[in-house]
């Protein structure tokens, strides 16, 4: 939800941010996406 408000898209990554979550995860792609530092 905060990266819907802040304007973040899903991410697709090749390296991994955590390893302990898995690319399976519901939330995978909004939480590398949160990630993400610009």
């Amino acid at each position: 939800m905060i990266n819907k408000l802040i304007g973040l898209q899903p991410a697709s990554a090749a390296i991994k941010a955590w390893s302990d979550v898995p690319d399976t995860h519901w939330a995978y792609q909004a939480i590398e996406a949160a990630s993400i530092k610009e």
